[in-house]
């Protein structure tokens, strides 16, 4: 069964508007391509940390 996250889709570098990427899924910001999994972890930067959970 899977499992439902949520998570705030604003980067927290500079407050880009995260798209979700089918092929990596993956949350991907396109000002500066910081990258995030499912849950929210932060995978690449330049962003510090993990999205914020709702």
């Amino acid at each position: 069964m899977g499992r439902t996250e949520r998570v705030c889709a604003v980067c927290p570098h500079l407050g880009g508007v995260l798209r979700w990427n089918d092929a990596e899924d993956s949350w991907d910001c396109p000002l500066h391509g910081s990258r995030f999994t499912a849950a929210g972890t932060l995978l690449e930067g330049p962003a510090t940390t993990d999205l914020r959970r709702l």
